[in-house]
């Protein structure tokens, strides 16, 4: 950035001060701050902080700040109001209450007070224009259009986290195939890496390769009659505004295999982040998702994760294939079809082969059709 002007121009009476569309009141002015000062050049207001020479921009604002960081939140937050922009700690806020549900906690987890919580719901629900939550008999529940913006806010604040270095989900590329490592609270690592497609036609595993086949002689079509033989084999999602549903889990698949019969059984029209795996899981597995499913393409995947076993809490590590497929309903609505094969072939160069014993031998997928 070009270094600050010592002086600035004299202020043109005609001239905008700020952003277009903004209008200036007379009775709203920024919080006083006597490290902070207002200066207004020709065209944009700029925030300068006299503790400090160093500038930063946040949309048409630049903020000069070094060491003031309570200036800056000031100022971010008054012109968050102003602009009806929402604002990270109004994201945070819905975020955390929409899990938890529960006022006191999320204000634990927030290390906030309940008057600043409220505060920030109550200013999120008037920028977006509605209620996100409703409290029936003193307990909070996310109404329709606070479900259909969870997905979003969650969104936005992961993409915040990275570009601030404070996501614990590392993720690299080489000649366009990703790689992703996680490492949970626990220090637990969780390893994924893309493979090319052509990985299945040389050296697949059985299941793979008959599912492969399936989908290009049905076109996509997830009722076509060459998928019959394979449809116990995979998951089926759709999306919706608040996630992945399951729209069906079949009963040999990796899932079912892997959690059991009860949870597989009932998991239909369950979110994705409903299931045993986990929000940091689902999160960590779910980004290639979107792609697949807007594109129609397939996608392959080698997987390491920690997951619980069955119908009990004991976490056991795993791997496996994973393939997503584009798929498309009979309604011409499109589908995410997913194959998990649980198997000790896989290929992930950041994971250490001693891993794979603690695979279940039982569980492995390595047979055909």
């Amino acid at each position: 950035m070009a270094p600050y002007p010592k002086t600035f121009p004299p202020r043109d009476p005609n001239a905008r001060t700020g952003p277009p569309g903004h209008v200036q009141s007379a009775q709203k002015k920024p919080k006083k701050c006597t490290r902070l000062a207002l200066v207004e050049t020709k065209v944009w207001p700029i925030h300068q902080c006299q503790s400090s020479s160093a500038i930063f921009a946040v949309d048409q604002w630049t903020v000069s700040h070094q060491s003031c960081a309570s200036c800056v939140a000031e100022t971010i937050l008054y012109h968050s109001k102003e602009l009806s922009i929402a604002s990270v700690p109004m994201l945070r806020a819905f975020v955390v209450l929409s899990k938890t549900l529960n006022l006191a906690r999320t204000c634990e987890e927030l290390n906030a007070t309940r008057q600043t919580v409220r505060r920030h719901i109550h200013e999120l629900e008037t920028i977006k224009g509605g209620s996100l939550f409703k409290v029936e008999s003193r307990q909070y529940q996310l109404t329709p259009f606070g479900r259909a913006s969870i997905a979003e806010a969650e969104f936005i604040l992961r993409q915040i986290e990275k570009w601030s270095c404070q996501s614990k989900m590392n993720k690299a590329s080489s000649e366009w195939l990703e790689s992703n490592r996680y490492v949970d609270q626990d220090g637990r690592e969780f390893l994924s890496q893309q493979h090319p497609v052509s990985k299945i036609a040389t050296n697949g595993l059985p299941i793979m390769k008959s599912v492969v086949a399936a989908w290009g002689a049905s076109q996509t079509q997830i009722e076509h009659e060459a998928m019959a033989k394979v449809r116990p084999y995979l998951v089926l999602f759709r999306k919706v505004p608040s996630g992945w549903v399951f729209a069906e889990v079949g009963e040999k698949s990796g899932y079912a295999r892997w959690f059991g019969w009860t949870w597989s059984k009932s998991a239909i029209g369950k979110l994705m982040q409903e299931d045993n795996a986990g929000d940091d899981f689902n999160e960590f597995i779910a980004g290639a998702y979107a792609r697949i499913y807007g594109e129609g393409g397939v996608r392959l995947d080698h997987i390491f994760a920690h997951l619980p076993k069955a119908e009990t809490d004991e976490v056991v590590p795993v791997s496996f294939q994973r393939l997503l497929l584009g798929c498309v309903f009979p309604d011409g609505t499109p589908g995410l079809g997913l194959l998990g094969l649980i198997t000790k072939q896989v290929e992930i160069d950041a994971l250490d082969d001693q891993f794979l014993s603690h695979v279940p031998e039982d569980l492995v997928m390595d047979f055909e059709i």
